[in-house]
């Protein structure tokens, strides 16, 4: 990390709003936390005062990470460092324009934080909102239309190879009109002509080639939305247990 200046790398591309600060917004409700920040609703002061989610990422929690990965990497050559992987996931998001994907508008940063300018969805996620089924799933007809806004939103991302790589309910947020957007593109990745062996993502999603780290592409993501309707429909994921070896062995 002392070789990576963390300002100079979240300052200096087209997509850094660097005129704006943390100054210029209303900051509202608090709406989720990740593991190096968390998720805020905002207004701008002086534009439009259009609603936004401003994601927060901890600077001192991503160096603190990227010490400890590097650390403790048998490989260090083979791993992502977690500052290029926030780099790629602002340049992705910020690259795909469709109604079922939430837009990422920008960024900027301070002293301790990186923003992340993003879509406002004022709905639930889709895990909430099987929550609120008790258990036993959500209709057929509603479970279709979430499926088919996803399918168009991964169709879309396939088409411009790019790979989401962690779908699951708790990233499929509704917008007031009950429309289903993909978010958090933390995990996505650019495919070339080369197959992906990073295990990554969530394990009760995961496609056994990407368990058994036997190569994988964008049909991976079918199988997670198998299991994206099994859970819709029944409640639960299809494999579950105590542990991640378990979940693995089924």
């Amino acid at each position: 990390t002392q070789d990576f200046n963390i300002d100079e790398a979240f300052g200096s591309d087209s997509n850094s709003m660097s005129s704006l600060r943390l100054r210029d917004y209303e900051i509202g409700s608090f709406l989720g936390e990740g593991g190096f920040g968390q998720v805020v609703a905002a207004r701008n002061k002086h534009h439009s005062k259009y609603p936004v989610a401003l994601k927060v990422f901890s600077k001192e929690m991503l160096i603190s990470q990227e010490e400890k990965e590097i650390s403790e990497s048998k490989n260090p050559d083979m791993r992502t460092s977690i500052m290029v992987q926030l780099k790629r996931e602002i340049d992705i998001q910020s690259g795909l324009d469709h109604p079922n994907i939430v837009r990422c508008f920008g960024h900027f940063h301070n002293v301790t934080n990186i923003f992340l300018i993003l879509e406002y969805c004022p709905g639930v996620n889709l895990r909430l909102r099987l929550l609120q089924s008790f258990g036993k799933g959500l209709p057929e007809k509603e479970v279709a239309k979430y499926v088919s806004d996803v399918s168009r939103a991964l169709l879309y991302c396939h088409e411009r190879n790019v790979m989401h790589r962690d779908i699951k309910t708790e990233n499929l947020l509704l917008d007031a009109k009950g429309n289903v957007k993909l978010a958090d593109f933390g995990f996505a990745v650019e495919l070339g002509d080369y197959l992906q062996y990073t295990l990554c993502g969530t394990i009760e999603y995961m496609a056994p080639e990407i368990i058994d780290r036997s190569g994988y592409a964008e049909g991976a993501e079918l199988w997670a939305m198998g299991i994206l309707v099994f859970e819709l429909l029944t409640g639960s994921e299809p494999f579950t247990g105590d542990g991640l070896s378990e979940i693995r062995k089924k």
